[in-house]
């Protein structure tokens, strides 16, 4: 701009500098595995009553892991409005830095339910009920009825057990811990039941053997095929 000094023909000029709006970012949280909300923002340092105006959007550091992420200016540009004219103005973002929190999604507690006769073993895979990326472990095991031969074992998320010959109840409550979800709780709970009742077992063979011979047995009914035989020593 030039200047007219008491209407004289001397002149000199003058520079207008552009006034600083100052963006600050508000500090915004989300939890694991939804969607990130809009980035907010206060704005200070215009002049007089002039209302700026933006394009774009703030933009923040990469990450959907739980954790803290830098917010940054992103792709925010001032533009016209009004009264307000963006050439007037620097765009300065605020120097203090300021996060997105992305926090601990919660899971519920699941049971899974298993019945075996007692005096067998068993396994039960687990590995769907944890989440990506976590760790199973045994956090406590409750033998209400003693029909646990031992402790339960746990493999790769496959959990192994043995019965006694006992009938009743068994508890055991694992623990998943994890980076984007809470601790949360897998309970086993084993029922020990009677076997089933066998078929009568029939048998059926000579009525005489030569002596060390081999007299072979027919069998049917009872819970299996095959032969039974035996060898008369005397």
């Amino acid at each position: 701009y030039v200047i007219d000094t008491n209407n004289s023909q001397s002149t000199t000029s003058a520079f207008i500098k552009r006034a600083e709006l100052t963006v600050t970012p508000d500090a915004l949280n989300k939890t694991y595995g939804t969607s990130d909300p809009e980035l907010t923002f206060s704005v200070v340092g215009a002049v007089g009553d002039e209302q700026p105006a933006f394009t774009g959007a703030l933009g923040r550091a990469a990450g959907e892991d739980v954790g803290t992420y830098a917010v940054t200016s992103g792709t925010l540009k001032l533009r016209d409005n009004g009264g307000f004219r963006a050439g007037n103005y620097k765009l300065v973002f605020s120097a203090d830095t300021v996060n997105f929190t992305i926090s601990r999604a919660s899971r519920a507690d699941e049971t899974v339910t298993v019945e075996a006769k007692h005096n067998t073993s068993g396994r039960v895979d687990l590995s769907g009920y944890v989440v990506p990326g976590g760790t199973l472990t045994i956090s406590a095991t409750d033998d209400i009825s003693s029909i646990l031969k031992g402790t339960p074992t746990l493999d790769g998320g496959v959990m192994s057990f043995a019965l006694t010959e006992n009938i009743g109840r068994a508890r055991v409550d694992f623990t998943v811990t994890s980076t984007n979800y809470t601790d949360y709780h897998i309970i086993v709970a084993i029922s020990s039941t009677e076997k089933d009742a066998q078929a009568a077992l029939t048998v059926v063979g000579a009525d005489s053997v030569t002596y060390k011979n081999t007299l072979t047995l027919n069998v049917s009914g009872g819970s299996g095929t095959g032969a039974v035989t035996y060898k008369a020593e005397s």
